[in-house]
């Protein structure tokens, strides 16, 4: 079957579906009576461990496809809650938010990106009418990374460094910056619509190393 290898930042086990009632339980309590910044970094945390339940639940039985895709999707509608809630963060504390998104991004756009392109590659040949499904939860995933890390910059001097140093964290062999650069060229094709000219250029420079 199929070993995941889960990055060192992703540790613990993790129950499904009775942790996962119990995280939604808390991220509403947090939402109603927390800051910003408290309920994103939860939310984040709970994208973590969803992640983890869905690559564990994965190498456990390869065959659960719709349980599997039920987590991702957890997973990335938590993401896009972490992203869309960066700008307000930033109001309560600019340094936080760039902390959180650039933790958000070192996580998600490149680590959660390879392993759910391993699951993605095996489901091509065992069941390719999931595929579509997990493409567009991987895609969704890359694109609040990508957003995370520009809504809390100031200009683009800021993602440009901030993506340099996760790509360069992200250097684990001789062919990651390939690799890297092809994560990257995706996230800009998938938020390059949304984004200033001057942002886009900012990818560019970082794609080009």
């Amino acid at each position: 079957g199929y070993d995941p290898i889960i990055p060192s930042g992703f540790v613990g086990s993790v129950l499904y579906p009775v942790k996962e009632l119990a995280w939604n339980a808390q991220e509403g309590l947090y939402g109603a009576f927390a800051s910003d910044a408290t309920h994103a970094q939860l939310v984040a945390a709970h994208a973590d461990k969803e992640l983890i339940a869905a690559t564990k639940l994965y190498a456990d039985d390869p065959t659960a496809e719709n349980k599997i895709l039920g987590i991702l999707h957890e997973y990335g509608d938590d993401l896009t809650t972490v992203e869309k809630a960066i700008p307000a963060v930033k109001e309560e504390n600019p340094e936080f938010a760039r902390q959180l998104s650039s933790e958000l991004a070192s996580n998600h756009l490149f680590t959660a990106s390879k392993v759910l392109g391993s699951i993605q590659d095996a489901f091509i040949i065992t069941n390719p009418d999931v595929v579509p499904e997990f493409l567009e939860i991987r895609n969704e995933a890359l694109s609040s990374a990508g957003q995370a890390i520009v809504a809390a910059a100031d200009n683009q001097t800021e993602v440009t460094e901030t993506l340099n140093i996760l790509a360069n964290e992200a250097q684990e062999t001789p062919y990651s910056g390939i690799i890297n650069a092809e994560i990257l060229g995706q996230v800009k094709e998938l938020i390059g619509g949304d984004i200033e000219e001057q942002i886009n250029q900012a990818f560019d420079q970082v794609i080009s190393v």
